[in-house]
């Protein structure tokens, strides 16, 4: 995955993100594992952008 696509990637996680914890809750479980997944995208985006 390129920086790009993976930008998008993280973006439509930060709204799912925005999204549940308006439904949820900011402590609900659903909102934790996508705070993690958001969490981890980053942190792979970063990896990417140190590398090139």
């Amino acid at each position: 995955m390129n920086k790009e696509s993976l930008l998008l990637v993280i973006e439509s996680k930060r709204e799912e993100l925005h999204v549940s914890a308006l439904r949820f809750g900011m402590n609900s479980k659903e909102v934790l594992q996508i705070s993690e997944e958001l969490d981890k995208l980053i942190f792979t985006y970063q990896t990417l952008k140190s590398c090139s």
